[in-house]
């Protein structure tokens, strides 16, 4: 599945690029890197491209911080246990949904109840 934008304007490439990025799990960074490497984009848009993607994260990560300022205590539970479990949550979060590991399965490989496995693949959605 080779991404091919329709149009090569910034307006709707950056669009195609955050939907197709957000429905296959993958950074918008890397789509249009990759973009730029196949030559469908050039040199000017790729930075273009890049510096936008960017401060939209920067965007995102200031106003998860305002959000959490104000919390008492420490963070949520699940963030926790995602950050010791590292690359395993991703590994099984692309098994669970292409269905080779069932829920209670992947329960038994994170160490976590299976109702509460989606908790922790919900914090992997990008922005």
């Amino acid at each position: 599945d080779v991404f091919q934008p329709m149009k090569l304007d910034f307006e709707s490439i950056q669009e195609e690029i955050a939907e197709y990025a957000f429905r296959n799990k993958v950074s918008n960074a890397h789509m249009v890197y990759r973009l730029y490497r196949m030559g469908t984009i050039d040199k000017r848009l790729w930075k273009q491209l890049t510096e936008f993607f960017q401060q939209k994260w920067i965007a995102h990560k200031t106003r998860e911080k305002e959000k959490n300022s104000g919390k008492e205590g420490g963070p949520n539970y699940y963030v926790v246990k995602k950050y010791k479990l590292g690359a395993l949550v991703e590994l099984a979060q692309r098994f669970a949904y292409s269905g080779s590991l069932s829920t209670t399965k992947v329960g038994l490989l994170l160490n976590v109840r299976p109702l509460k496995v989606y908790k922790l693949f919900e914090l992997n959605q990008p922005v």
